[in-house]
């Protein structure tokens, strides 16, 4: 009585975890698991499109990208030093801005999304 009763965890289902590993299923198809099944549901999960963006400009293309993190904007960066900001409910560009000179190599939100961090090459290179 002086001692608070835990509950066991439950054991693992065997099935259930082989759609995350794809070497647990591939190397098991002989056992039986349906793991054709579960090629399709990852395959069918991880590549179907939900939500296409295009910017309007034909020149203009995205070279790096991060959620924000409530996971309702999407934040882009461009091939000209742009960073766009995306509404990813309805599509639309909230906010631009031209923060470099050269192309964006990576984006990165804060935890608490106040603060965004960019990075870009120093310079073009001189054989270019």
């Amino acid at each position: 009585l002086f001692v608070p009763h835990k509950c066991p965890d439950p054991r693992p289902n065997r099935a259930s975890g082989m759609s995350q590993n794809f070497a647990a299923r591939f190397f098991k198809r002989h056992a039986g698991y349906s793991s054709r099944r579960f090629d399709r549901r990852l395959v069918h999960s991880n590549f179907s499109a939900s939500r296409v963006l295009r910017p309007q400009d034909s020149e203009f293309f995205f070279t790096c990208c991060d959620f924000t993190p409530c996971a309702t904007k999407l934040i882009t960066g461009s091939h000209s030093g742009e960073v766009k900001i995306f509404n990813l409910s309805d599509s639309n560009e909230e906010f631009s801005y031209s923060c470099h000179e050269s192309y964006v190599n990576s984006i990165k939100c804060s935890k608490d999304g106040r603060l965004l961090l960019t990075s870009c090459a120093w310079r073009s290179p001189m054989s270019a």
